[in-house]
């Protein structure tokens, strides 16, 4: 990614996409998924690994972490090591391949599911029965499934727009 991409390509979609987050949760009261992380691990899959990708990345997981609150800085932390983690595991497995980045991606959704989760618990000052603990897995299954999906539109979105 160069410092050209960074301002008239990503900037712009990672405002569309927070606006489309924030009327889909306000408007219609779903959590439409993380789309804020689809959009970093559809990026991590386009892009060349620079400075500029480095700092958007950076960025992305400090607005991300607004959703959560004191956390900032671990999803900025979580989204750069993303990026290195696509990076090393590039060299051994053929992630060019869709069929690979589609399992490379569902590995990262269900890592970043286990992270929220383990947020979520670590701050929870109540019992839970199994109802509650039920109620939690199938909208962590939603929240994966979701993501997932986002992250596969936003991979074609970004494949196109960054042809030009």
């Amino acid at each position: 990614m160069r410092w050209k991409e960074l301002f008239l390509i990503f900037l712009p979609i990672t405002l569309i996409v927070f606006f489309v987050k924030t009327f889909l949760g306000a408007l219609f009261l779903i959590y439409p998924g993380d789309m804020l992380f689809a959009l970093a691990i559809a990026t991590i899959s386009v892009i060349t690994f620079s400075l500029p990708s480095a700092i958007f990345l950076f960025f992305l997981g400090l607005l991300k972490g607004i959703d959560t609150v004191r956390l900032e800085p671990l999803w900025a932390f979580f989204f750069l090591l993303c990026m290195y983690f696509w990076n090393y595991i590039e060299r051994f497995f053929a992630l060019k391949e869709l069929k690979m980045r589609l399992y490379a991606w569902l590995g990262y959704c269900i890592a970043y599911g286990i992270l929220q989760f383990v947020i979520y618990f670590s701050f929870l000052q109540a019992s839970l029965g199994f109802k509650d603990i039920f109620i939690l897995f199938l909208k962590g299954l939603w929240v994966i499934f979701t993501t997932y999906l986002w992250i596969l539109f936003l991979y074609k979105v970004l494949r196109y727009v960054s042809q030009f």
